[in-house]
């Protein structure tokens, strides 16, 4: 599948950070199936899914800054995926 750019901000304990998050669609539909003897189809909802969040950071950004949000975008990275996604709906 192919990966996509999408450039947005999440929030962060530590305010707004804008980030570059890599993203696919995924369908999750059951597709076709019978149902007391009638052939249905369920063609799904797509629905984003985030593969990757890099943070942008700008040249006056202070290393621990840059530390605690990596940190926080790894331990968080559901929320942050979620927080994307929702942007991309």
């Amino acid at each position: 599948m192919k990966s996509l750019n999408y450039k947005t901000e999440i929030n962060t304990p530590y305010g707004k950070v804008s980030v570059e998050a890599w993203y696919h669609w995924e369908h999750h539909g059951i597709g076709s199936y019978d149902y007391w003897g009638s052939i249905c189809y369920d063609p799904a909802v797509p629905c984003p899914e985030i593969d990757d969040i890099i943070p942008v950071f700008d040249n006056d950004d202070d290393g621990e800054c840059r530390a605690n949000i990596l940190k926080y975008i790894i331990k968080e990275y559901d929320d942050c995926a979620e927080q994307i996604a929702m942007k991309l709906l």
